[in-house]
């Protein structure tokens, strides 16, 4: 082997082992998920992806989402992506608009569940603050594919409308100084643009805010064609009183509105 070719060959090597550190050790710290001091078995966390998996699923994140988890009903999902067409569809002309579409989706029994050790199960609507081991009660947690789905079509300004109320609100996610939670209430997940927040049975502000505009996307979704006139209205009036709101917000924390993105920022999650 000539000098030349040897001395490329070990500068190669020394720059992918600097490019590796540079790419193994961000000189950041990064946003996990908090641990819970009294999930035992990771029953929290396992929930929590069995939801997920059932009503999102796997592959491309969606651009939008909801999940809300009640303690006593049913979880359910309010999904917002770009329209994905197969290979029969026709397509629209390569002018015109995106179209896009509003899920709503539900398993068809309650995904949080509880078993009787050695006994049948549990009514799927037990309350979590039933749940004492020492009465034998424990979690049967596990993803579904029986689940209920509705859907609409909506336009690209509508869903415009709808990303810039989602992305302004989740810009301003960060930790509360209380960390209110509660045993029976309702969690409520939102997801935009890679952004991720949530909040705990929301009374007030900019949270309670989006959990109505995404429960009335959920309402629209299952509506009938003759009532989506005033609800595609409300929703929008809505979304439109939020993202003003939430860029107020911003100004007033940081004196500027954040950056707004649209486009299609999803990525893959397994």
């Amino acid at each position: 082997m000539n000098i030349r070719r040897r001395v490329l060959i070990v500068s190669s090597v020394f720059l992918s082992t600097l490019i590796h550190g540079v790419h193994a050790n961000p000189n950041h710290l990064e946003p996990i998920l908090p641990y819970d001091a009294l999930d035992i078995d990771d029953t929290i966390h396992s929930y929590h992806q069995a939801v997920f998996t059932s009503l999102i699923g796997k592959g491309w994140l969606p651009e939008m989402w909801m999940i809300e988890r009640p303690s006593v009903s049913r979880e359910y999902a309010v999904i917002i992506r770009s329209r994905e067409y197969g290979p029969n569809d026709p397509r629209p002309p390569e002018n015109e608009p995106r179209q896009w579409v509003i899920d709503y989706v539900a398993p068809k029994e309650k995904i949080w569940r509880w078993k009787e050790v050695g006994g049948d199960s549990v009514s799927p609507d037990a309350s979590p603050t039933r749940a004492v081991r020492g009465n034998r009660l424990l979690p049967d947690i596990r993803p579904t594919k029986d689940v209920e789905r509705h859907r609409v079509l909506v336009t690209d300004d509508f869903a415009k409308v709808v990303y810039g109320a989602w992305l302004s609100t989740l810009q301003l996610t960060r930790y509360a100084e209380d960390g209110r939670r509660g045993l029976d209430g309702t969690t409520l997940e939102f997801c935009c643009a890679n952004l991720f927040g949530q909040t705990w049975s929301p009374e007030t502000g900019l949270p309670a805010m989006l959990a109505d505009l995404g429960r009335r996307l959920g309402t629209l979704a299952q509506s009938a064609e003759k009532d989506r006139g005033p609800l595609l209205a409300e929703a929008e009036s809505l979304a439109r009183k939020i993202t003003k709101e939430a860029e107020a917000e911003q100004i007033k924390l940081f004196g500027k509105k954040m950056s707004r993105l649209w486009g299609h920022s999803r990525r893959a999650v397994y």
